[in-house]
């Protein structure tokens, strides 16, 4: 038995094709003829081999967060897991309540703009939680007295707009998941700046029924720590860029900023002394905007709220899944195109 095959014996059950596919890939001629380059089969097989296990263990690091958030933002392409990976964190402590029920963080990205969360809220050993039967009746982490509470410090709050989408993927045991997804509005950040002390606190998990009255399912109250999770968001030299919009009307930009979790931008409008009211809203701030990456494709989003003055328009829009914003090619803004080097 020659030592290229013991060694293929000794690493088990290896594709020898995959073996000559990779060895051509990195530049050798097949392992049944002799090397261009003086290496050994013996050698050859043993760099492929290290190659395959130390690509595997990187990949299965490398996307934890984004399998951890599979099912809500769906499949992920490379670029975009790296990017969850680098700005998230998983397998947090389990917390604990005083009445024995627990909430496990099991995976977080946030920045400025955005936090999203994937909690595990489990029960003692015995009792069971499923989803609810009726679509009329939902869990929720906030009663109808309660409000979204994620700062601990002084000062501005901004506004928060909170959505929370349970699932259950293991029915019928003492646990069900959720994401929550906290955004800020009015083109506001979040003070996330590292050192900061910053908690989500849960009071209870509720059950919402048809009658629209709660119930507690289980009590808590539990608090998450979200400290020391900063990405900034970059900043675009868009101030003074005009614009039109499909009205005619002129836009000035003011400010423009990209992360992987949104954009944002302001600007001001002229109405030619026209008064703003409700009837005008759509007329004089569309959101007409697209992110376009390398390959074509645009970035898709949802539009956050937004700010609007007699003269001037700010707002958010959050991407329906994280982006690598090194991938964005250029940004259309009405009729201007704003490229992102």
């Amino acid at each position: 038995m020659r030592n290229s095959e013991r060694l293929i014996l000794a690493f088990g059950d290896i594709d020898s094709q995959r073996i000559e596919h990779v060895a051509q890939e990195l530049g050798y001629t097949a392992l049944r003829v002799k090397p261009r380059r003086r290496l050994s089969k013996l050698l050859l097989i043993a760099a492929v081999v290290v190659m395959l296990l130390a690509l595997s263990a990187f990949a299965l690091y490398q996307f934890y967060v984004a399998d951890a958030f599979r099912s809500y933002f769906g499949d992920l392409n490379e670029n975009q897991a790296a990017v969850m990976e680098s700005m998230g964190a998983h397998d947090l402590e389990p917390i604990a309540a005083p009445s024995g029920n627990t909430v496990t963080p099991l995976a977080l990205i946030g920045n400025e703009d955005a936090y999203y969360i994937r909690l595990r809220f489990e029960a003692p050993e015995g009792q069971v939680l499923n989803l609810p039967d009726s679509p009329y009746s939902f869990y929720q982490i906030l009663s109808p007295d309660e409000i979204m509470d994620i700062f601990t410090w002084e000062g501005n709050r901004g506004g928060l707009e909170q959505r929370v989408e349970f699932f259950d993927e293991t029915p019928n045991d003492n646990a069900v998941e959720c994401v929550v997804a906290i955004r800020m509005q009015y083109m506001r950040h979040m003070d996330v700046k590292p050192g900061r002390l910053k908690t989500l606190h849960i009071q209870n998990l509720y059950l919402q029924h048809p009658d629209k009255e709660y119930s507690v399912v289980l009590e808590g109250p539990w608090d998450i720590d979200l400290s020391n999770r900063y990405e900034p968001s970059r900043s675009l030299p868009v101030e003074g860029l005009k614009a039109v919009n499909p009205f005619g009307e002129e836009m000035t930009l003011r400010s423009m900023y990209l992360s992987p979790l949104a954009i944002g931008f302001g600007y001001d409008f002229s109405l030619d002394g026209n008064d703003i009211n409700s009837q005008d809203y759509t007329y004089v701030n569309p959101v007409i905007l697209d992110v376009v990456l390398k390959d074509g494709s645009k970035a898709a989003y949802q539009q956050g709220d937004c700010s609007t003055g007699s003269s001037s328009f700010d707002g958010h829009c959050f991407f329906e899944q994280p982006i690598d914003i090194t991938q964005v090619d250029y940004i259309q803004f009405a009729d201007l195109k704003i490229p992102v080097s």
